[in-house]
């Protein structure tokens, strides 16, 4: 009974703390209050470096830590580019998050999930790692393959639908430039 109050009284509290502090300071900065970064509905999650070779040769020429980038679909899914394409996959923890939502509204956010909803099964962007590696031997050449897309120019597309673009300046124009260490700087994740 008495477990079952304190339970009870818990409850209540959060639901008035809630009521309060989601209108002060946004759904995405009030998972923040407890000092911990979690996914939330359509926030980008970025992933280091897990030491691999490929992983490593990622970070070194994109200058940053952060070698990939999912879409959080707030339902216990992330959307990713990966090589088998755009795919679905169970959320797994997540260190490092872009909460979408400070920067665009919800309506816009589920515009922009539609969106990355319907590029499941598309090809993966080999040709966007081509494109940014001659880049990086500064070699001035875009090459665009409108069918594939690798994770951060889908992330940085979805957050063009999503209207939440505006940190990224004119790497908005051409996502397919976009790397997650551009993610990373452009919306200020250490």
């Amino acid at each position: 009974m008495v477990y079952g109050c304190v339970i009870l009284l818990i409850a209540v509290k959060a639901a008035i703390l809630s009521l309060f502090l989601i209108p002060a300071c946004g759904v995405a900065s009030l998972y923040r209050l407890f000092g911990k970064d979690i996914g939330m509905l359509g926030d980008l999650i970025l992933f280091k470096s897990d030491g691999s070779f490929g992983d490593n040769l990622i970070a070194w020429g994109t200058h940053g830590p952060f070698v990939h980038v999912e879409i959080d679909e707030g339902n216990g899914q992330w959307l990713g580019a990966n090589a088998n394409g755009i795919t679905e996959s169970l959320a797994t923890a997540a260190s490092w998050v872009i909460p979408v939502a400070s920067y665009t509204d919800l309506a816009f956010i589920g515009e922009g999930l539609a969106w990355a909803r319907r590029q499941i099964g598309k090809p993966y962007g080999y040709i966007d790692i081509f494109d940014d590696s001659l880049k990086f031997f500064g070699i001035p050449i875009t090459l665009v393959d409108p069918r594939s897309l690798d994770c951060s120019d889908y992330a940085a597309r979805y957050l063009v639908v999503a209207h939440a673009a505006g940190p990224l300046g004119d790497l908005a124009q051409y996502p397919q430039s976009v790397s997650p260490n551009d993610l990373a700087r452009s919306y200020k994740v250490n």
